[in-house]
Parts: C-alpha cells; sequence; structure tokens
C-alpha cells in the first residue's frame, strides 16, 4: 500500500453454503484486508459478480496505485463464466488522456511568471510527490528527477520532496533541501522556513497541497 505499486490480491474461500457457520477456515475475509488498510476489499457472492467485481478492482489497483483485493468462493472459481473467454486490456485512466494542442499564450504567461521581470520574481520552491515516481511511457522515474532539477537549476529554486517520493531527485545537488514533514506538517526547520517564505510552489506529482 505505501509503496504505490497496484496490487490485485486474490483469495479463496470456502464453499457459499458454508460461509458463516463451518469454522475451519472460515473468516471475513473482506473485514480482514479492510483491518490491514486495503479500502476496496469485497466477497465474490455469485459467479455473475466475480467478473464485475474484478473489473472494479482492476480499476481501482491502477487508477489510485494500490492494493484491491477479492476473495472468490471455491465453488465459484470451478464454476462456468456466464461470459464468454475475450481480451482483456487494462490502463490508468491518465495515459489515455492526451491534449488535443498546446496553449502557446498559457505557456508564455506561465514562463513570464516564472522567469519575467528580475524585480518582480518570486520566491519559487519545486514540491516533488510520490507520482513523480511512476513511469509513462518512456520516462521513468530517473529521467524524471533529472528533468526536475534541470528546472531547479534555471529557477534557482530549491528542492522539497514529500517522504513517499524520496529519492526521485539527487539529494546530493546542492538545490536539493531533504524531505517535507507528513500529515501537513512542515518538517525540518529548513524545510519549514522555505515554505513559510516562498511565493510560489511548482508541484509535480504531488496528490494535494499538503
Amino acid at each position: 500500500i505505501y509503496d504505490k505499486v497496484p496490487l490485485l490480491a486474490i483469495t479463496g474461500m470456502k464453499p457459499t453454503a458454508q460461509i458463516g457457520y463451518a469454522e475451519f477456515q472460515d473468516c471475513n475475509q473482506s473485514r480482514l484486508f479492510a483491518g490491514a488498510g486495503v479500502e476496496w476489499s469485497k466477497d465474490a457472492a455469485s459467479r455473475d459478480a466475480v467478473i464485475p467485481l474484478l473489473r472494479d478492482a482492476i480499476a481501482t489497483a491502477i487508477t489510485y496505485q494500490t492494493c484491491a483485493h477479492l476473495a472468490i468462493p471455491v465453488d465459484i472459481q470451478s464454476a462456468t463464466s456466464p461470459l464468454s473467454l475475450k481480451p482483456f486490456c487494462a490502463a490508468h485512466p491518465s495515459d489515455r488522456v492526451r491534449p488535443l494542442h498546446e496553449h502557446k499564450s498559457v505557456i508564455e504567461e506561465t514562463a513570464q511568471t516564472l522567469v519575467g521581470d528580475p524585480a518582480d520574481i518570486p520566491r519559487i520552491i519545486i514540491a516533488v510527490g510520490l507520482r513523480a515516481c511512476f513511469q509513462r511511457g518512456e520516462c521513468g522515474a530517473k529521467e524524471n528527477g533529472e528533468a526536475i532539477m534541470e528546472l531547479a537549476e534555471a529557477l534557482n529554486a530549491p528542492v522539497l520532496t514529500r517522504l513517499d517520493a524520496k529519492g526521485v531527485v539527487d539529494e546530493r545537488h546542492p538545490l536539493s533541501f531533504g524531505v517535507v514533514g507528513v500529515h501537513g506538517k512542515p518538517g525540518m526547520e529548513m524545510a519549514a522556513k522555505l515554505i513559510s517564505t516562498s511565493d510560489l510552489v511548482i508541484s509535480i506529482g504531488a496528490n494535494d497541497e499538503t
């Protein structure tokens, strides 16, 4: 869960007719997994429910970069599927989203804000989150980190990373100022000072603004 790796856990259960009263190997697996922090954890109650539940489990695991769990009773495992076999392809929804065109005016306006009038350049910090770790297309975490540090050098902007993104950028770089604290806290003294005195935060791969 904390590694943010998409994972589908499929477990077996006793036959549906014996669930709830046969003490041997009889436990509520969906509650067991939920207690361990797996939010999407369900039991399949019929053979017709397996395919839709599998679809939802895979979509949840990939979209939220987390673990999803589905428990299937042994009698349903051996039952004939109500649907015919067909190819299946799962993908993160963002992989299918592509901008129709670049908004040149927006890019120029952003550049002007970052490196415009020398007398009015804001104090910038770059915040790096977990999503900067994930590989998309031909660019992986290593290339992401190098690109982030190139931007930092161009702007002379200090870089702070969230705890779950530690290692994305080279922490030996003079512009790398360590990890931001968890649960909304600013972390170490230098990180807190940078955050409190900045005018602008460039957030890369962060899930929220904490």
